[in-house]
């Protein structure tokens, strides 16, 4: 790698750190490393449910982003892969994993969709979110 293309690697990892939104106004706060581990925290509050904030980790190589998030009220795990980019956008597509009953077919577990988060807290306060579309990960699952 030439010192340009690393020096672009290192700006586009630091481009990454601060407060990001989606379409759903769930938020990420992330902090990206110098070796491109990603940390930080998801709050949503899909479902018309109070805002709910998780732990967030995964890893930033360039324009690549990837990063998991539990959700142990909902029974689910969702990981998100994706790129940021030349917009200033994180696009990603989302896998989300739900915990079902043995006599569950575990295909019906398994749920997909797409995100694109934009730098920048949300518009609109968590606390008084409009409900969030079918295809968000948290709208499908039941509340406890």
């Amino acid at each position: 790698m030439t010192t340009e293309q690393l020096r672009k690697s290192e700006h586009q990892l630091e481009s990454l750190n601060g407060i990001w939104h989606n379409q759903n106004n769930s938020e990420i706060e992330s902090n990206v490393s110098a070796d491109g581990m990603l940390s930080g925290t998801f709050t949503t509050s899909a479902n018309g449910c109070s805002p709910e904030t998780h732990s967030l980790t995964g890893f930033a190589s360039g324009r690549v982003v990837a990063f998991s998030v539990q959700f142990p009220l909902h029974k689910c795990v969702t990981s998100w892969v994706g790129h940021y980019s030349e917009d200033g956008a994180i696009e990603c597509l989302w896998n989300m994993a739900l915990d079902v009953d043995n006599d569950q077919p575990l295909w019906k577990s398994t749920l997909s969709g797409a995100d694109r988060f934009v730098a920048g807290p949300c518009k609109y306060s968590l606390q008084n979110s409009r409900t969030a579309p079918a295809s968000h990960p948290l709208w499908l699952t039941p509340q406890s």
